[in-house]
């Protein structure tokens, strides 16, 4: 019961950070993951969710969003993102108290309050209330520093397992490297100075110290394997890439040293943008009254290092002396490389490769003082109450309560985690999705093609929606609403996919844009008239001229989803923080919030075709829109710049043209790193695959050889036809007529097992994304004949087993095509003999590297639950006896 009361506090104050929110999404600026985590990918090594793909770094997020926040949707009425943010700050007040337990004992546990409240609710957290990694690190780190100190001293297994499983449960950190290595960075400190403490006593314990300590890290870089070993290989293959961009944001000298003792020293602290502030409650804390509340804090935890001495158990007195040692290290390392010392960071920035990832030290190395520190003012109230007189006990704690609580009033008052904020336009973090995203959602969705949806306007890094309640997010809402693959244009995207995009959509021609996104596998465009043009980029241009500029390019309209009224402006308007009424806005008044435009259907490629015309170009690839207007309409080009493929000679590559009159590609995607393509009636000559995935050596093309059979018995052909239905909103679906001439001929090789299953339909519901409709069927998608290319969402996975034995298709024979695709020049007369059919298994190989990974960390993951439970049990009834 005694700890029912803390409990409780930190409840009620965690509760206050988030009242506003309930029934909405807390979500915006670069905290966008929390709208709809549900289209990450976790277990396959290529994201192909926008812009052609690229090597995926989403593993580390499966813990948090694959496991976790798929148990918070469960929960009814309140958003995922509301609970973890209650979460976040909660759980750190309650993980640092537990930590005061073992450190301090049960005794006087309302002290460890204070500490408690400055650990969750302090300045530094104002910068990213809504960061997902630093909220894991807050709640994690005083866990992991009483489960090392437990290894250190006791050196018993239980606290080694559990501290791997500590390491599993918080691998999401992994999104931000340097924030997932600060607490291993402060584990390592305490193992050199423990080990310190071992050999200056010349103690027999070190052999079995030491060893402990190997398991340990044995067992944390095992069990977190799962992504690492994907995120070594993808920064690999990223620095080798053709295609790879750069934009790293390097500032290693923010702030000034008065300010970090009080937790304050983000280059972003007083600065803005738009003419909004950033943190608008600067102006508060640089006043004289704040500048004092802010210090007091720390100047009286940092006084308890003088009575270091009076510390009588030896256990808690090597902690606290670590943790006063921490304090200065800490402050060097978050200072950067400024001041009189800035010269050692510097060194270890430019010359050590480890602390390359370290590019902003204030907004890493931070939470490490804010602990020390924490530890220290708990320290501090438990030698004022031993000594002072009981009334000054209790003003003492209050006044340091109050203080704290004083100091951390943006959280309290909705400036931490504003419902509304003026960010250059409307971008609070209180979202509400409008029902016409979920209407346009399931429009979009229910179209089987296997392509991409084009996404207008250009996109700023930032992007804001005319949203009732405004909303700021990086990107855009389409891009965590829709599950379509995108395509868009993005201004933080320098690699060569994203320039070929940006080439394409913001061209002042109109003559070649419906080619050149349906060469791009694209046949649908989403035109955002609610993302709000006026604060982004000289590209992103304005509704009206938008959609004159599809019109014009000969796109059709094929359907819209909501309407703005004059009242939706005149609130719009009524919460502009500008001078004067931006009249722009009027002429969204009566136009549709979203519209949905298609290109000419036989401009429309699939995402995999042969080709029929091949153009070598010297020039850049960025001109591959002004290329295709050149070229014969009736072709499938495929387009090749000598500036991607150095060091192979084309025109020997291509002597034959490489072309295909008369094969057919039936081909089927299994998931983003697996297709199967066949070739029907192949001919003698070489012919040109073209794969539109960014080009990436990982990619690779196995062939065989197949008999031109199909299961066209005629009991079963008729069976399966009478199961076949067409769907709605699949215009490209073939028809029955359709499919029954492509299967006679050999063309359409399976009609799949006969069995029913279901597609699912998804729309937004209670701010979430959740099943709307299913839609049964027997006989899956097979799309029409397009450019000799049929989609059979019915073939079985070829019987291909990969291994370093297995030889796939020279890679001098891989090509990046069109700018950004990958083409294989394939001779069949090397694989088959007359009248067979080519196997093309498409694999991306990197996710071979992946799969073993993933299989060891769960294994181990699930040892150590095992033995943890082991030795719990074992203790029991140990201790029983």
């Amino acid at each position: 019961m005694k700890h029912t009361s803390a409990f409780l506090i930190f409840l009620f104050v965690a509760f206050l950070l988030i009242r506003g929110f309930i029934g909405g999404i807390v979500a915006g600026g670069e905290s966008y993951l929390y709208v709809n985590p549900n289209y990450l990918n976790f277990f396959y090594s290529w994201e192909d969710k926008f812009n052609f793909g690229q090597a995926s770094g989403n593993q580390n997020n499966f813990v948090l969003f694959g496991i976790f926040w798929r148990l918070l949707e469960r929960i009814p009425t309140i958003h995922p993102s509301v609970i973890f943010i209650f979460l976040s700050f909660f759980l750190s007040s309650v993980a640092f108290y537990i930590l005061c337990i073992s450190l301090f004992g049960k005794k006087n546990v309302f002290l460890y309050i204070p500490g408690a409240l400055l650990y969750s609710f302090n300045t530094f957290r104002l910068l990213g209330p809504l960061n997902e990694r630093q909220n894991l690190l807050f709640v994690s780190l005083p866990i992991f520093i009483l489960l090392y100190w437990k290894i250190c001293e006791s050196r018993r297994w239980i606290h080694i397992f559990l501290l791997g499983l500590l390491s599993i449960a918080t691998s999401s950190m992994g999104g931000n490297l340097p924030v997932f290595m600060i607490p291993y960075l402060l584990l390592f400190f305490m193992f050199v100075y423990y080990l310190g403490i071992y050999l200056k006593f010349r103690s027999e314990k070190i052999i079995n110290f030491v060893a402990k300590n190997i398991s340990l890290a044995f067992i944390i870089i095992s069990i977190n394997l799962f992504w690492l070993v994907p995120l070594y290989i993808g920064l690999v293959a990223q620095s080798e890439s053709l295609f790879a961009g750069s934009n790293n944001f390097i500032i290693t000298a923010s702030g000034y040293f008065l300010d970090h003792f009080r937790f304050i020293g983000s280059w972003a602290w007083r600065n803005g943008h738009a003419g909004a502030e950033y943190y608008p409650s600067y102006t508060v804390f640089d006043s004289p009254l704040f500048l004092v509340l802010t210090l007091e804090i720390p100047l009286l935890a940092l006084s308890g290092l003088v009575f270091l001495d009076r510390v009588v158990d030896q256990s808690r007195r090597r902690l606290l002396t670590f943790t006063a040692i921490i304090i200065p290290v800490s402050l060097l390392l978050l200072a950067g490389g400024k001041g009189p010392l800035g010269f050692i960071f510097n060194h270890l920035y430019n010359e050590t490769f480890f602390f390359r990832i370290f590019r902003e030290p204030f907004a890493k190395f931070t939470p490490m003082y804010i602990i020390a520190l924490c530890i220290f003012l708990t320290f501090v109230l438990q030698i004022i109450f031993s000594k002072a007189k009981p009334l000054w006990r209790y003003i003492i704690f209050i006044l340091v309560t109050g203080t704290i609580l004083i100091n951390a009033y943006p959280f309290f008052v909705g400036q931490a985690i504003p419902v509304k904020k003026w960010i250059g336009g409307r971008g609070g973090n209180l979202i509400k999705i409008p029902e016409y995203w979920s209407d346009a959602k399931q429009f979009l969705e229910k179209d089987y093609s296997d392509r991409r949806l084009t996404l207008l306007p250009y996109m700023p890094y930032g992007g804001i929606h005319l949203w009732p309640d405004g909303v700021g997010t990086v990107g855009n809402m389409a891009d965590y609403l829709l599950r379509n693959r995108i395509l868009k244009g993005w201004d933080i995207d320098n690699t060569m996919s994203g320039q070929v995009v940006k080439s394409a959509i913001t061209s002042s021609s109109t003559k070649n844009l419906s080619r050149t996104i349906g060469l791009m596998n694209s046949k649908y465009v989403l035109q955002m008239n609610d993302f709000d043009w006026r604060y982004g980029t000289r590209f992103t241009f304005d509704p009206k001229t938008s959609n004159k500029f599809l019109t014009d390019s000969g796109l059709m309209l094929v359907q819209s989803f909501g309407q703005f009224t004059k009242d939706d402006i005149f609130k719009i308007l009524s919460e502009e923080k500008t001078d004067a009424p931006d009249t722009r806005l009027g002429q969204l008044v009566g136009e549709p919030a979203l519209k949905v435009y298609k290109i000419n259907d036989e401009d429309y490629f699939p995402h995999l075709y042969l080709s029929s015309d091949i153009f070598i170009s010297e020039g850049e690839p960025a001109s591959l829109s002004a290329l295709v207007g050149l070229m014969n309409k009736e072709t499938n080009p495929l387009v090749i710049f000598s500036s991607q493929n150095e060091g192979k000679d084309l025109n020997s590559l291509c002597r034959n043209n490489c072309v295909s009159k008369n094969s057919v590609l039936e081909y089927r995607k299994f998931n983003p790193t697996e297709y199967r393509a066949i070739v029907h009636n192949p001919e003698s000559k070489p012919l040109s695959l073209v794969f539109s995935e960014t080009f990436d050596s990982g990619w690779k093309a196995y062939v065989t050889c197949v008999d031109k059979t199909n299961d066209n018995k005629s009991i079963q052909h008729a069976a399966s036809l009478e199961g076949y239905r067409t769907f709605s909103g699949s215009d490209d679906q073939a028809k029955v007529s359709e499919l029954t001439s492509l299967f006679e001929r050999g063309l359409v090789s399976t009609l799949g097992d006969g069995k029913t299953k279901k597609y699912l339909h998804y729309g937004i519901k209670n701010q979430k994304e959740e099943v709307f409709s299913t839609s049964d069927y027997s006989v899956a998608y097979i799309s029409r004949l397009i450019r000799g290319t049929i989609q059979n969402d019915n073939l079985a996975k070829p019987q291909v087993h990969v291994d370093k034995s297995t030889k796939s298709v020279d890679e001098v024979n891989h090509l990046a095509a069109n700018g950004y695709a990958n083409s294989w020049i394939i001779d069949p007369s090397k694989y088959c003999s007359p009248g067979q059919d080519l196997d093309i298994y498409i694999h991306f190989l990197l996710q071979k590297k992946q799969n073993w990974p993933f299989f060891f960390s769960a294994i181990l993951t699930l040892g150590l639950t095992i033995g943890t439970l082991f030795l719990l049990i074992k203790k029991r009834l140990t201790s029983n006896d």
